[in-house]
């Protein structure tokens, strides 16, 4: 397989699982995209605009997720390498 298609789907995978986790705790707390996405300081469509792939948090904003659901980063990627 072409090395640059095989990081592709590497990274397509790590976008999906992101995005999904991020779904997942949401509903665990149950709390809608809006409301999650105002309780991080953002706009009200900040969490709908990562889980309908139209962009993904930084690494500073991802932290900020990870901390909001008070998890290690070990924790939110528990499961990744399934």
């Amino acid at each position: 397989m072409d090395k640059d298609l095989y990081l592709e789907l590497d990274i397509q995978k790590y976008e999906t699982f992101l995005r999904e986790r991020i779904t997942e705790l949401r509903i665990q707390k149950n709390l809608s995209e809006h409301a999650l996405s105002l309780r991080l300081g953002k706009s009200g469509s900040y969490i709908r605009s990562i889980t309908s792939k139209k962009a993904l948090p930084s690494l500073k904003e991802l932290f900020n997720i990870i901390i909001f659901f008070e998890m290690t980063p070990s924790e939110f990627f528990k499961g990744l390498e399934k």
